[in-house]
């Protein structure tokens, strides 16, 4: 059976977390995490957490929530604390809804998140409960590449293109290329399909063009 984690910032507003398990309408195989300030207004988080726990054991897991209280103020031991927590936690998939809680420990459980490097789903809710943003961390995760590799990013930036056809640009031999591309291709950046002749025809996907952009950045600055 599939267990779905789903981690929850949270304050003194259980409603931003109820939404959160409503909209995924998951009811059964799943933990739901809780991440509270290990100080601050106890009265007030406790009446919340309490609505909350009754909410998931009657309609979601039938065995309440699980608490993590983090040192919100010792931001790089809550970071490190958390993307521990996050690494430990070997179901799939993962998700983190930081909807509800303070500025500060919303700040360390995103940190925690893209440090810890584990494939997780991320989604914020507007305070009027209108927009919802989503995001995979791998989005964000830049994985690591060389020279060769940034040069096949950058090309593919102005279109889809051939393996030959990138191989004649870089100047290296079609198998040289093809491992590139495939590894490239595992690490999500692009998108491998077969054209005429059943060549293989190599395409940024969005996590590649968003990876694009973020190395042009960086090597622009670099060389002025």
């Amino acid at each position: 059976m599939m267990i779905v984690i789903i981690a929850l910032t949270f304050g003194f507003d259980e409603r931003f977390a109820i939404r959160a398990l409503m909209r995924r309408g998951i009811r059964g195989a799943v933990r739901i995490a809780v991440l509270v300030p290990e100080e601050g207004e106890q009265e007030r988080l406790e009446r919340a957490l309490s609505v909350l726990n009754d909410f998931v054991t009657q309609y979601v897991t039938g065995r309440g929530i699980e608490r993590l209280a983090v040192p919100v103020e010792d931001f790089l031991g809550s970071v490190l604390m958390l993307a521990r927590t996050f690494r430990s936690w070997t179901e799939r998939p993962v998700v983190l809804n930081l909807s509800g809680g303070m500025r500060l420990l919303v700040a360390e459980a995103l940190s925690a998140a893209l440090l810890s490097r584990v494939p997780m789903t991320v989604e914020i809710e507007s305070e009027d409960g209108k927009v919802l943003a989503e995001f995979s961390t791998t989005v964000l995760t830049l994985p690591e590449t060389d020279e060769v590799d940034r040069q096949i990013i950058e090309s593919l930036g102005y279109g889809a293109m051939t393996l030959g056809l990138l191989s004649e640009r870089l100047g290296l031999s079609k198998p040289t290329v093809w491992r590139r591309l495939r590894r490239l291709a595992e690490a999500g950046l692009l998108e491998l399909s077969k054209g005429r002749k059943r060549e293989a025809v190599a395409s940024l996907t969005k996590s590649g063009k968003f990876y694009r952009e973020l190395v042009c950045w960086r090597e622009l600055t670099r060389m002025r």
